[in-house]
């Protein structure tokens, strides 16, 4: 009796043994586009701008027919904006030359060619949002490519004139785009610009 319910146990062990996998489950192996745009992700989140404006860069030249090349063009815009503020405006605000962190700045990232001199400094010139939105306007991305690029033609000296096209632009991605998701920090940011106008 012993004997038959050991043999029970062996044989139940190892039918529950070839059901198992081995280990040796074969790995699903992302496409090059999506390897390099993960990449890029990870980069962006980790807030290495400087990774990720290389690692985009490569994403929009060779994958143009991408799923992924709107969200592509979005995020080298963010990556712009940040290689800018950490690489150039930062150094400048903790009191290093203006002059000597642009030449510095240029020299690394001028190839990038979507920097624009004015007031001053330097700005971004919001290049990636504006050809999201002039080629792919109707993309699920579109409404956040908008309300950046109006974020980026902010007056910082805060004219009279430049707070009302500054409202008019936020109320042009309202209409536009009225379930997007910044709906909320687009009312915001409005509600702020008139409390600076009256």
């Amino acid at each position: 009796m012993q004997r038959c319910i050991e043999v029970c146990i062996i044989a139940a062990f190892l039918f529950l043994a070839g059901c198992l996998p081995s280990g040796n489950v074969p790995e699903r192996r992302m496409s090059d586009d999506a390897l390099i745009f993960s990449q890029a992700q990870k980069a962006l989140d980790a807030r290495d701008f400087h990774d990720a404006a290389q690692l985009l860069q490569i994403f929009l030249r060779e994958f143009p027919d991408s799923k992924r090349y709107t969200w592509g063009l979005q995020r080298m815009g963010e990556a712009m904006e940040g290689v800018l503020n950490n690489y150039y405006l930062q150094p400048v605000e903790r009191g290093r030359d203006e002059r000597s962190a642009r030449e510095a700045f240029l020299a690394s990232y001028g190839s990038y060619g979507c920097w624009t001199a004015a007031s001053g400094r330097l700005n971004y010139d919001g290049s990636h949002y504006r050809r999201l939105l002039a080629d792919y306007p109707d993309c699920n991305i579109a409404d956040e490519a908008a309300f950046r690029l109006v974020r980026l033609n902010t007056d910082p000296d805060g004219r009279h004139d430049n707070i009302k096209r500054e409202l008019q632009y936020f109320e042009e991605v309202v209409e536009r785009y009225p379930t997007s998701s910044f709906r909320y920090e687009i009312f915001y940011d409005m509600a702020y610009r008139c409390h600076r106008l009256y």
